[in-house]
């Protein structure tokens, strides 16, 4: 947000231009808490860069929150075509005295852990629902993909709805609420989750006898996997895979691992699996 509040059109309005200029960065406003506007890139130094650019080229100071890593949400990859997970989600409660009644059967299964969700619900289930219910039931399965659990949006899975079984207490709200029992019996078993990080290619320059001390801060502080070394005119060049996470604050590492002469760069490689344990 601006630092001073008459400029909250003029950031808008610098924020359209920029995202123009550099289609990856995104630009959206935050609705279901503050209200702030949130800036999406390809790293943190990216986002240092656009801030930069507010300050110098539109005299827009802004203040910043801690920047956050885009991480997903998806199931484990052994849970294919040929195992798939069947549950049956039952919703039987009262309500302001009123009985809500639905049970509907689901498979899942995962597809490809980047690509976007899919639904699927078998033609019979027309049958069984209202149109109405039917609608409300396909809303509430795409809502789910929005948001896992965690947080983050759920990728590379499919569900199926092959039954629905129902009684005269049946209504949307039941079938809906079945989706949002799904979610939690997925998402919260660790032996069927899978939270998916941002891994970056990253290439780092910097003076021949630092290369130690950069390449031991790589592979063990941040889980880099180094994929080449080389060497011209006292200077070294690596380059590997890292996690982003684990490069939140290296502009300022680097500068004083190498006392001010190393440099980096890095993009976005693809979205990759992490144990639980570096997540948590």
């Amino acid at each position: 947000e601006p630092e001073k509040s008459l400029q909250d059109k003029d950031l808008t309005e610098a924020l359209k231009i920029l995202s123009i200029e550099d289609p990856s960065l995104v630009v959206e406003i935050n609705k279901d808490d503050s209200g702030q506007t949130i800036i999406r890139g390809i790293g943190e130094l990216h986002l240092e860069i656009i801030c930069d650019k507010l300050s110098r080229d539109y005299n827009i100071e802004v203040s910043t929150g801690k920047a956050y890593v885009a991480y997903k949400e998806t199931i484990q990859s052994i849970y294919n075509s040929s195992n798939p997970i069947e549950k049956l989600i039952t919703f039987d409660r009262i309500i302001a005295t009123k009985r809500m009644f639905a049970q509907v059967k689901f498979r899942v299964i995962a597809v490809n852990n980047i690509d976007p969700s899919e639904i699927d619900i078998l033609p019979d289930i027309k049958k069984i629902c209202s149109n109405d219910e039917y609608v409300t039931l396909l809303e509430g399965l795409s809502n789910i993909f929005n948001r896992g659990p965690s947080g983050y949006p759920i990728v590379g899975v499919k569900i199926t709805v092959i039954d629905v079984i129902r009684d005269s207490d049946t209504n949307g709200g039941a079938l809906k609420a079945c989706c949002g029992l799904l979610l939690e019996s997925l998402f919260r078993d660790n032996d069927i989750r899978q939270i998916l990080e941002p891994i970056m290619s990253i290439e780092i320059d910097i003076p021949n006898e630092k290369m130690g001390d950069i390449l031991n801060d790589l592979t063990v502080k941040r889980r880099g996997v180094i994929t080449d070394v080389s060497t011209e005119n006292n200077r070294t060049i690596v380059t590997g895979e890292v996690p982003l996470v684990t490069m939140l604050g290296y502009s300022t590492a680097i500068r004083s691992m190498t006392q001010g002469e190393g440099s980096f760069s890095m993009e976005y490689k693809e979205h990759a699996p992490i144990s639980i344990e570096y997540f948590q």
